[in-house]
């Protein structure tokens, strides 16, 4: 919902690129920037030329004025939360936020209730590496493990694995051979809705 919420403020609060010259284009630009910011959610205009969209939670239209001020739209916004190491990780190392910054001693906390739906990752050599997801506590059976043999990069979607607002979150690293070094990795989390 945040991300439809920038898109039309900054629609509404700032000057588009030709809308001065030609007046009776600002319609057509603003409608273009909504159907890109919203896809099939845009419906087009009612009678009386106001914007209309598609409520999700109602299947019916709503006027572009009622989406600004948070009419029940819900639309859901897709984060990353952003784990970084500089340098080789080390085997049993909990990341965190930056090298400085563990995981274990400040893990994320989950903003929202949402799903854990992807991970992207990427270091500077081939590693040979395991990678546990814990809620919660640092020990115990993880509630997922991917293990990768001479990755420098790699993607993991179909995830759907529900966390609740408040929820920590701590992902060990375990070196299974070839060291990761210089790791960025985004574990992506939809918010389910606000």
């Amino acid at each position: 919902m945040r991300k439809v919420r920038f898109a039309i403020l900054q629609i509404e609060n700032e000057e588009l690129e030709g809308v001065q010259e030609n007046p009776d284009d600002a319609g057509i630009i603003v409608e273009k920037l909504l159907f890109d910011a919203l896809g099939e959610k845009y419906i087009g205009k009612d009678i009386d030329g106001k914007l209309l969209y598609k409520d999700t939670a109602n299947a019916s239209p709503i006027l572009f004025s009622n989406l600004a001020q948070g009419s029940g739209f819900a639309v859901s916004g897709r984060v990353p939360l952003i784990f970084t190491h500089n340098g080789v990780v080390n085997n049993n190392t909990f990341l965190g936020r930056a090298s400085n910054l563990s995981g274990l001693s400040a893990p994320f906390v989950i903003p929202k209730n949402g799903s854990l739906l992807e991970i992207t990752f990427s270091n500077s050599v081939n590693a040979d590496f395991t990678l546990e997801f814990r809620l919660n506590a640092t020990t115990g059976t993880p509630f997922y493990t991917i293990s990768k043999t001479a990755t420098k990069f790699f993607v993991q979607s179909g995830l759907n694995f529900p966390v609740v607002a408040g929820d920590l979150l701590y992902v060990k690293y375990i070196d299974n051979g070839a060291n990761a070094s210089n790791l960025a990795m985004e574990v992506w989390i939809r918010n389910d809705g606000e």
